[in-house]
């Protein structure tokens, strides 16, 4: 290594080298130096390490291939073999956490791109723009007089009894916001594997579990709540008591009013069947769901 540094200092010399190159080819070839001598050193520390954990492995190996004399014998075997599984225990436990202690510092966590809303904050989601379907589905609405496509005709009486029976309740339009709301992957913060169920409750996309009831409720205002923030996005022109109808209506309803229940949910997000090569609304949130910040787990 020294006759390369002469070599180089009489090269950068003849071709005339600014000192700074100079002193940085120097720099350079000290810190590869003591980088090898320092991977020279641990070299030789792990082949002595190796050589005590296969001088214990061969004791090992004489005690099952002999036979002991007498059972004094055999016990005082016993004892060898025990201390020397111990000592080889404790040698590959040193020799981890020198290595974890060299290379700490040295990993660099990979940086989590993906920005996610926090479901802890009492906001909607990203509200998307309204589109052209969406005006299309509105004019529908007012030809044939259906402002119910927007919300649910009938009152409310008791929505976990709909649940009981497995029946469906949710607007029509309601439908078509979830399915235009979840394209955004920053909206995708929940979601249900098998029987657990997940909420992203931080600004860095970190998602924690929450308890079957309580995630279908939350979801269920959530959800209800964007979907409102997105219909009033209406303009409202002079005279136009359809859509004012319609935002009122959307504002006033309760919570324990919502016309959505978990049945249709479940239904919408994760079963209901969609045209060859779009995803479910479920695999969306799975995707999610498992391109989550991992560095924090």
């Amino acid at each position: 290594m020294s006759g390369i540094r002469e070599i180089t200092e009489k090269v950068c010399e003849g071709e005339h080298h600014s000192s700074k190159v100079l002193s940085a080819i120097l720099e350079k070839l000290s810190r590869l130096e003591d980088n090898q001598e320092m991977e020279r050193l641990r070299s030789v520390k792990i082949v002595q390490q190796n050589s005590k954990i296969l001088k214990r492995i061969h004791q090992i190996e004489q005690f099952l291939l002999s036979q002991p004399k007498d059972n004094a014998e055999l016990i005082c075997r016993i004892v060898e073999n025990t201390t020397a599984i111990t000592e080889m225990k404790s040698t590959y436990k040193e020799t981890m956490r020198e290595l974890r202690a060299d290379n700490r510092g040295k990993y660099k966590q990979k940086e989590h791109a993906q920005k996610r809303i926090n479901l802890s904050k009492p906001e909607p989601g990203i509200i998307p723009t309204l589109d052209e379907t969406f005006y299309k589905k509105l004019e529908s609405a007012r030809t044939r007089n259906k402002p119910h496509n927007f919300y649910y005709e009938k009152p409310i009486v008791d929505i976990e009894k709909l649940d009981s029976k497995r029946s469906q309740i949710i607007p029509p339009m309601f439908i078509y916001f979830i399915n235009v709301f979840l394209k955004n992957p920053q909206n995708c913060a929940f979601h249900k594997k098998n029987d657990r169920t997940y909420l992203c409750r931080s600004d860095n996309d970190i998602w924690e579990k929450e308890d079957s009831n309580d995630f279908w409720l939350f979801i269920r205002s959530f959800l209800w709540d964007s979907y409102v923030k997105y219909v009033s996005q209406m303009p409202l022109d002079e005279g136009d008591t359809f859509c004012e109808g319609i935002i009122d209506k959307l504002e006033n309803i309760e919570e324990p009013q919502i016309p959505v229940n978990k049945t249709a949910l479940i239904w919408q997000l994760y079963k209901k069947k969609t045209l060859p090569g779009v995803p479910r609304l479920g695999e969306l949130l799975a995707h999610a769901y498992h391109s989550k910040n991992k560095n924090y787990s």
